[in-house]
């Protein structure tokens, strides 16, 4: 047969950074339309489970002393304090996502965790940017989605998104 084959490889699964004023709606479309691709990492919580929580699935549950001792040694690609309960993603929830063979979508401080990523990890994230215009925003806010206003105006140029990185 004149049926030509050739190698294809996939390419790498990484973790997929989103920036844009609408970046948590794409996220959520994403793994919405497409489940076996996309996936979000399980954040790391110091609070202790509330009612009918699976740890593993709804957060990795851990003490603040272990927790803290991590984010020292640069295990969190991302932390916040809520409630007085630490938060974050750590590099080795990424790594679970990667390992069940779709991309990690990750909605953080951008900067910070692509430079952790790259540097503690050595996994190189994909960096989507979103624009979007002043309707698109208008219509998404009252809606109770949360758009930064430093998105409002913002133009992204090739020089600006590699010094971004």
């Amino acid at each position: 047969s004149d049926i030509c084959e050739t190698d294809f490889e996939e390419p790498p699964l990484r973790p997929v950074c989103i920036r844009g004023p609408l970046n948590h709606v794409i996220a959520a479309a994403m793994m919405e339309k497409q489940p076996d691709m996309f996936l979000c990492g399980v954040q790391t919580t110091s609070r202790p489970p509330i009612f009918n929580e699976i740890p593993g699935h709804d957060y990795h549950f851990t003490s603040e002393d272990e927790m803290l001792d991590d984010i020292r040694n640069k295990k969190f690609i991302e932390y916040c304090t809520n409630d007085n309960y630490l938060y974050g993603i750590s590099i080795d929830s990424v790594k679970e996502c990667l390992n069940q063979g779709r991309h990690c979508v990750l909605n953080t401080n951008f900067a910070r965790s692509v430079r952790i990523l790259k540097s503690v990890a050595n996994i190189q994230p994909m960096v989507i940017y979103a624009a979007c215009s002043k309707e698109q925003i208008r219509t998404w806010a009252p809606r109770g989605y949360f758009v930064p206003e430093y998105f409002v105006d913002t133009i992204f140029h090739n020089d600006e998104i590699d010094r971004r990185d």
